[in-house]
C-alpha cells in the first residue's frame, strides 16, 4: 500500500462523476465537462478536497466490450497527464527514468484495477 496525499479515482458514467463533484464539494458553476467533447478520457483536478491535497479523476466514456488494448492504452495516456500534474506538484524537475516509470506503472495498474472492478447499478 503506498500512502500519499493525492487521491486517484476513475469515473466511467457521468452521473457517477457528478455524485463525485458533490461529495468534493465542487460548485455546479465550477464543474468540469465529464469528459472533453470528442474525447473518450479526460483527466481532472481538484486540490484541496476532502481528505486528498489534490483528486485526479479520470474519466472514461468508453463501452466495456470496446477493445481491451485500446481501454488500457487511455488509462495509460491519462495514467502519464495524472503523473505529470503530481510531478510538477510536488516540485520534480528532472526525475529520473525510473522514478518516473515506477511512478506512472502504479498509477496505471491502480486506474486498471478501478476499471476491472465490477461497475456498480447508477440510482
Amino acid at each position: 500500500m503506498i500512502q500519499s496525499p493525492y487521491c486517484i479515482g476513475l469515473r466511467q458514467s457521468e452521473k457517477v462523476f457528478n455524485r463525485e463533484m458533490d461529495r468534493l464539494e465542487v460548485p455546479p458553476g465550477q464543474r468540469p465537462d465529464w469528459v472533453k467533447p470528442g474525447f473518450p478520457a479526460t483527466a481532472h483536478f481538484f486540490e484541496k478536497r476532502s481528505s486528498c491535497d489534490m483528486a485526479a479523476i479520470v474519466c472514461l466514456d468508453v463501452k466495456r466490450k470496446e477493445d481491451p488494448n485500446r481501454i488500457v492504452g487511455l488509462i495509460i495516456h491519462e495514467a502519464v497527464h495524472v503523473w505529470r500534474y503530481i510531478r510538477e506538484e510536488i516540485g520534480e524537475k528532472n526525475p529520473s527514468a525510473e522514478f518516473e516509470a515506477y511512478a506512472v506503472q502504479t498509477i496505471s495498474q491502480r486506474l486498471i484495477t478501478a476499471y476491472k472492478q465490477p461497475r456498480k447499478k447508477s440510482k
